[in-house]
């Protein structure tokens, strides 16, 4: 299976379509560290199309795989080996994507790697046709595989892979957790063809300052993808990093990418404090990974006196059954303390909630929709989703019934949200209903979306939110004329003139408060 080559070894990466928007720091990471190796490389970015319209947030119907670009990159860039980012929601996508490359470039070696590898890499590798799965890290295994690919290193002894031979699987076995982050490279997106298309511009910069969670909750995947072990890295390596990111890319926006950022709390003060000392010119994101426990008086103030846009924080049940049965291990008490303390110094706070819990009932869940709706705060809803290997799968087999495969549920937006399972005590139109009403209750409209487009798809969100809440339905009119507004703006080139203007966090706030 080896390519044998002696000329540098060239490698394709494809970032998929994705509901989720933003730079792949994991990418970005692999790309630093091939770098150093005889090797060329170019990263394909079909999720961003257009990063300095948007690089955070959402989209309920991204592109389509648009192959038109593949083939334009392998007649390009002519590589050896493509590698492909697989993330469970996307493992269908994935299948597509694979097959095509197999149906029209068959000499093309494919290796697969990312998050869902590391939830169910043996399953993923059974049903596809990919030749080399990378499991785990994967900073110095891509190195190694660098090495294989010219024949001057064995696959077999090349640890954190599963590889194809003879159409016979061989693992060999999991790679160590990288330990020592501190002397990692800074992730490079110099070969991102969305950043090249934007001359190497990048608004807004993703950034991770550590891996790992030591929490064992139940709906979580990740221990399996990052390991229990939490790993950080030090104040005076992230200011190194957003330095270089300042010079190289002209940043004006750093989005922290973690699952625990402040687990440690003195040195997430540290960092705070760096970023207004030092670097109070940049907008900063906490989408993911507040510990709302580690939160204390002088951590808000480091996060309002700091340039914070947005934090985000997991609450996923107000039940205190259900979050007992989640192993959350932080009273919800705590909870509304900390994000009551945080909206009081005047920081923008988001939750994540989840349906359909294990433990969860419709009862519990219409708690925690009035719970969510009390907070008066933006909110994110998603329903429950059983992930192979998982706790939660483990809990549905004994509970529950699975109604599709987490492959082909869906569990974010209205009009895909196919349910993955339900109980006895919890059937599927109940959940759904449940859903409904959490996404119309908190005025999440953004998550109300239909496969129609125009007036079909306006009316027919329109009729279901009248159903719910009729007083919603002129919150909606005014949603979706500000969404018009919004798309003519960015047709005009004007919508960051209006932005400095008319603030849209007082907007979102209107709307989620009448």
């Amino acid at each position: 299976m080896g390519i044998g080559v002696k000329e540098k070894v060239k490698i394709l990466f494809i970032d998929q379509p994705s509901q989720s928007l933003g730079l792949h720091n994991g990418l970005a990471m692999l790309a630093a560290m091939l770098n150093s190796c005889n090797c060329e490389f170019y990263i394909l970015d079909l999720r961003n199309l257009n990063i300095n319209v948007d690089t955070t947030g959402f989209v309920a119907f991204p592109k389509p795989i648009d192959y038109d670009k593949i083939r334009e990159a392998i007649a390009r860039f002519s590589p050896q080996v493509i590698g492909i980012s697989v993330r469970s929601t996307l493992f269908n996508q994935t299948k597509e994507i694979v097959f095509f490359l197999k149906s029209n470039f068959p000499d093309i070696l494919i290796m697969a790697g990312g998050s869902h590898m590391g939830i169910d890499g043996d399953g993923f590798m059974n049903e596809l046709p990919v030749d080399i799965g990378v499991i785990g890290e994967a900073e110095f295994t891509i190195q190694e595989l660098c090495l294989y690919f010219q024949g001057e290193k064995k696959i077999s002894s090349i640890k954190g892979i599963i590889y194809r031979e003879n159409e016979n699987l061989f693992n060999t076995g999991p790679r160590d957790f990288i330990n020592d982050l501190e002397n990692l490279p800074f992730p490079s997106f110099d070969r991102f063809s969305s950043v090249m298309a934007n001359k190497g511009f990048i608004p807004s910069y993703p950034i991770v300052t550590s891996r790992g969670c030591p929490y064992s909750c139940t709906f979580c995947l990740s221990p399996l993808v990052s390991g229990k072990k939490w790993r950080s890295r030090s104040p005076e390596s992230i200011a190194g990093e957003l330095d270089y990111a300042k010079r190289a890319y002209k940043i004006k926006r750093v989005n922290f990418m973690e699952d625990n950022f402040n687990l440690d709390l003195e040195r997430a003060k540290k960092i705070l404090t760096l970023m207004i000392t030092k670097f109070n010119d940049l907008v900063i994101d906490f989408l993911a990974g507040l510990r709302v426990e580690m939160i204390d008086d002088e951590f808000v103030r480091l996060i309002a006196d700091s340039k914070v846009k947005c934090v985000a924080m997991g609450i996923e049940s107000a039940d205190d059954e259900v979050r007992k049965c989640l192993r959350k291990g932080v009273s919800i008490e705590k909870t509304v303390d900390s994000i009551k303390k945080l909206k009081k110094a005047g920081v923008n706070t988001q939750t994540f909630f989840i349906i359909g819990l294990p433990g969860s009932t419709y009862e519990k869940d219409l708690y925690s929709i009035k719970f969510a709706k009390e907070l008066g705060i933006s909110t994110y809803w998603t329903i429950a989703n059983a992930y192979p290997n998982t706790e939660m799968m483990r809990w549905v087999s004994n509970n529950g019934r699975f109604l599709s495969d987490y492959k082909t549920s869906s569990m974010t937006f209205l009009d895909e949200a196919t349910l993955n399972f339900d109980t006895v005590n919890y059937p599927a139109g109940k959940r759904k209903e449940a859903f409904e009403r959490a996404l119309i209750s908190t005025r999440r409209f953004d998550r109300l979306e239909y496969s129609e487009r125009g007036i079909r798809r306006h009316l027919k969100i329109s009729r279901l939110i009248f159903h719910y809440e009729k007083k919603a339905v002129i919150v909606y009119q005014i949603y979706a004329a500000l969404i018009f507004i919004r798309r003519i703006l960015l047709k005009l080139n004007l919508y960051n003139l209006v932005v400095k203007i008319v603030n849209p966090t007082f907007v979102k706030r209107f709307i989620l408060n009448f």
